[in-house]
């Protein structure tokens, strides 16, 4: 099992942001699933509507993409309803305030610390998944060459 940020998910569906990383962390949650927090299902699909929105994606391709991503076997982590404790909470805290991410952010470094490592095309969530020890590559070992810019 993986987990995966919501720009890798873009570049499924995005023809503009493909990616043979993306395609293969594509792979890989399809025979293992992956993990995601629950803001991977508001970011991902912000990013979709916005890609139709600028007509980077057609309506078309927008209503596959929903489709496919509903098919998929990624878990959402807490489950939607479940309790979040303040420990869950000052824990996300210190991981975005150490390393000067966004708390959103922190939430898939925290999940890939317990469930797997993190695939993500965000460069500067990256190279923090890379220090910690928790970056998803390919071929097994961290590498800089599949990463796109920041958000």
């Amino acid at each position: 099992m993986i987990v995966v940020d919501a720009s890798v998910a873009v570049a499924w569906f995005a023809s503009d942001e493909a990616s043979s990383y993306a395609d293969a962390a594509l792979d890989v949650i399809a025979e293992r699933g992956a993990i995601v927090p629950q803001i991977w299902a508001f970011e991902t699909l912000n990013a979709l509507v916005t890609a139709t929105r600028t007509r980077r994606m057609t309506e078309s391709r927008f209503l596959e993409a929903l489709e496919e991503i509903a098919s998929l076997p990624i878990t959402c982590d807490p489950v939607p309803g479940e309790h979040v404790s303040a420990d869950v909470l000052v824990r996300l805290a210190g991981v975005a305030r150490t390393h000067r991410l966004s708390v959103y952010d922190a939430a898939y470094l925290d999940l890939a610390r317990s469930h797997g490592p993190l695939a993500t095309l965000d460069a500067g969530l990256a190279a923090v998944a890379k220090k910690m020890e928790v970056y998803w590559s390919p071929g097994g070992g961290a590498s800089s060459t599949h990463l796109t810019s920041s958000r």
